[in-house]
């Protein structure tokens, strides 16, 4: 009878709200960013399509005289910056979640990731033009920039859903990040590629490309992979 009645007073009394966990999945700003950004990049859309089509021929074209037929034209800005921002959001979550799902995910912690990326994103873009500047002409640097530019831009697009689903599905997490670095790896193999018949002349210039790819590929990668690891602590 008494528990009949504890009920009965549950039921007409109701329960307390239960706040939702401080989990970076239930954060206002991250929602609000994700937002923001898919509404200015949809408000933006003929720009972003503009960019992507420029894009299309530097992920492997090396030519340095297209043909006079040829619809080649500059990314804009606005959709050539949006395409970066689209890359470092989506990357950075993925990257806040490569070493296993945080036990205290939160936003300051994606955050911090996302900006380790940025941060990544412009050494290499500098350290790219130095050794562009260094070892080619003015035609080659431009198209290995481009290939930068073309395969971080395809990257960020393609790692948008798999890092949505990270956020929002954590159970997906293993199968997730498998398909996000194997997108990424994709991109950065034909970055690679680009980079190799642009640079190779003789034999002995692999030697400078394989100082290249200890300096500014496998090192880096690895400085920012054990940063990475670091996050969740300091965040």
């Amino acid at each position: 009878m008494s528990s009949i009645l504890l009920h009965l007073i549950v039921l007409s009394a109701g329960l307390d709200p239960t706040p939702m966990p401080p989990a970076y999945f239930n954060s206002t700003a991250l929602a609000a960013l994700l937002t923001g950004l898919f509404t200015v990049t949809a408000l933006n859309a003929p720009h972003v399509g503009r960019a992507l089509k420029a894009y299309r021929s530097e992920l492997w074209s090396v030519r340095r005289r297209p043909n006079v037929f040829d619809d080649q034209q500059n990314a804009p800005l606005p959709g050539a910056v949006l395409l970066v921002l689209i890359f470092i959001v989506s990357g950075g979550t993925v990257l806040y979640n490569l070493h296993g799902i945080p036990s205290s995910p939160t936003f300051a912690g994606a955050a911090a990731a996302m900006t380790l990326l940025g941060c990544w994103y412009i050494f290499r873009r500098c350290a790219y033009w130095l050794v562009g500047y260094t070892f080619t002409g003015t035609e080659g640097r431009r198209r290995w920039l481009g290939g930068y530019s073309a395969t971080q831009a395809f990257t960020g697009l393609a790692l948008v859903v798999p890092a949505l689903l990270t956020i929002y599905r954590p159970s997906w997490h293993g199968i997730l990040l498998n398909i996000s670095l194997s997108i990424y790896f994709i991109g950065q193999a034909l970055f690679l590629i680009k980079g190799f018949r642009i640079f190779y002349h003789k034999i002995w210039s692999l030697l400078y490309f394989i100082l290249y790819l200890c300096t500014l590929e496998i090192l880096p990668i690895l400085i920012v992979y054990r940063l990475s690891a670091i996050l969740p602590e300091v965040a």
